[in-house]
C-alpha cells in the first residue's frame, strides 16, 4: 500500500506530536474490514503534519515501533 492509498478510517484527528495516538477499537474493526490485522495498542502517527492524515505503527518485539504499511485518513 502507499501513501496515496489511504483508507478512510479515523474517528478522530491525530494530535502533534511524534507518538500520535492508539487506535480506537472503531478504527481497528474498519481496518480489518480492509483485510489487515490490528489491535488497539497499534498507534497512528501524523503524515504531512496533518491531522487528517495518518500512518500506522504497531509495537515491536524490540521495542518501539515498527511501520505496518498501512496509511489513513479521516
Amino acid at each position: 500500500m502507499k501513501f496515496e492509498d489511504r483508507i478512510s478510517v479515523l474517528n478522530s484527528s491525530i494530535p502533534q506530536g511524534g507518538f500520535g495516538r492508539n487506535l480506537t477499537s472503531t478504527e481497528c474493526k474498519k481496518i480489518r474490514s480492509y483485510g489487515y490485522s490490528c489491535s488497539e495498542k497499534w498507534i497512528v502517527v501524523r503524515a504531512f503534519d496533518s491531522p487528517s492524515y495518518g500512518i500506522v505503527y504497531k509495537p515491536s518485539k524490540n521495542g518501539g515501533y515498527d511501520h505496518t504499511g498501512i496509511y489513513v485518513e479521516d
